[in-house]
């Protein structure tokens, strides 16, 4: 990669740097890493810091979007991409905190519980424009830096799956909105960091981070 970003010459004035943490930490390390990293040469403070998966594809704009949304909506403390595939196809990924109601809806799937506990659903209705999430995918993710600065970054026990859940409950607790941003369009590979279409069973790293985030959030004010 660094030898192929310099033949392109997109290292040569500075704006681009490539850094190695020379080992996988999983999604919130690696992210972690790269905001540590990310202080300009003059030492300058970002105001804010965007996260985007290797396999997201910003579409025109959609960067410009997201910070003019946190210009325009200073209670919003991380603002969050509409994520399409390919295809055109959305993905859904504006959603509700995970909780135990939520659980019990899922398993249960039955009309009269799903109706009393639609609130609880994790899965939110697709949204049709712009509006507060209580969380939504770290493919492309725009925090403000005043939110790190009094939450901390990812928590590095989530190896993958739950983190950026997680930082946006931190941020909440903190009286940080999370909002999705429907102007903003991101098209996204899918699963080919993870490769989670292909899953024969789901990994243990996804149960060590779903039980990691119940054990996290078992005392939290409002969440049941």
């Amino acid at each position: 990669m660094q030898a192929e970003a310099r033949a392109r010459g997109w290292l040569d004035d500075g704006r681009l740097v490539i850094v190695s943490s020379g080992h996988n930490g999983g999604f919130g390390a690696g992210n972690n890493f790269g905001i540590r990293r990310g202080v300009p040469p003059d030492g300058a403070r970002a105001d804010l810091v965007y996260l985007l998966n290797s396999d997201a594809i910003p579409q025109p704009g959609a960067i410009r979007v997201l910070v003019d949304y946190l210009a325009a909506h200073p209670q919003a403390g991380i603002a969050c991409s509409r994520i399409r595939g390919m295809d055109g196809e959305p993905h859904q990924t504006a959603f509700r905190f995970p909780s135990t109601a939520g659980e019990f809806e899922a398993t249960i799937k039955t009309g009269p519980v799903s109706r009393l506990l639609r609130n609880r659903i994790v899965a939110m209705p697709q949204p049709l424009e712009s509006l507060r999430v209580d969380w939504s995918a770290g493919a492309s993710m725009m925090i403000r830096m005043d939110v790190l600065d009094q939450i901390g970054l990812f928590d590095e026990g989530f190896f993958l799956y739950f983190e950026e859940t997680d930082l946006c409950r931190r941020a909440a607790d903190a009286g940080w909105q999370t909002h999705y941003v429907y102007d903003s369009e991101i098209a996204h590979i899918g699963s080919a960091s993870t490769g989670m279409k292909r899953w024969a069973r789901v990994p243990d790293c996804w149960y060590d981070s779903r039980r990691r985030w119940f054990e996290n959030t078992a005392a939290g004010p409002g969440r049941w």
